[in-house]
């Protein structure tokens, strides 16, 4: 994982999004690319980052209003197994509150260029990397960002507490990065873009930082 992605269809990237501790109102302005049309929905990052703050605020009561029902409905995205399920139950119940992330314009910034890149010159495959060749930590050095993360996320017709969810469940990814990420105490500096397509599939890109 990085630290310094799912498919109605999602798909979680496996660098996917993780994190490198080392040390995105609606847009529409349809903008084409290579591989299809995309717009900045402005509302939907609102959306999301509204609801990490919400779970980080009270880890326990989202873990019970919002990922239990989420994980009992039918049919789901994503078939969850017990292990995933039951190792998030059992971290969330147990967490204290965190520090919300605030919004941060420079990790906004390397969000919306990864996004972009992703969505213009990769065909929408996720990657860390971008088309250029530059790597998850490159990109936060050259961005002078020393401490970060980065997760990333697509998928088609998501709410955003699904998104937070299939994070935070993190199914398939044996390191849990996407998770870690999340409930890490030390980021409190976000910058998050969503980009989506006419057939209503969304690319995410949530860089994270520490306080400076």
């Amino acid at each position: 994982m990085t630290r310094i992605g799912f498919q109605r269809f999602v798909y979680f990237l496996s660098f996917l999004v993780c994190a490198s501790p080392f040390g995105f109102s609606q847009t529409r302005g349809w903008f084409a690319t290579e591989t299809t049309s995309y717009a900045r929905d402005k509302n939907m990052e609102k959306a999301i980052l509204e609801v990490i703050n919400r779970m980080r605020s009270h880890p326990a009561a989202f873990y019970t209003q919002v990922i239990e029902p989420y994980v009992r409905q039918k049919p789901t995205a994503i078939h969850f197994t017990h292990s995933y399920v039951h190792s998030l139950r059992k971290e969330m119940l147990a967490l204290s509150a965190l520090p919300p992330l605030v919004e941060n314009d420079t990790l906004q910034q390397t969000a919306l260029e990864l996004a972009r890149d992703i969505v213009e010159h990769q065909g929408g495959r996720l990657s860390h990397n971008t088309s250029q060749g530059l790597d998850f930590a490159q990109r936060f050095q050259q961005a002078g960002i020393g401490c970060g993360a980065e997760n990333l996320y697509t998928g088609t017709h998501r709410t955003a507490e699904d998104v937070v969810a299939d994070w935070l469940i993190d199914q398939g990814v044996p390191s849990l990065g996407h998770r870690k990420n999340l409930l890490h105490s030390s980021y409190t500096r976000a910058g998050l873009v969503v980009l989506t397509n006419p057939k209503g599939q969304i690319w995410v890109v949530l860089d994270l930082g520490c306080d400076p």
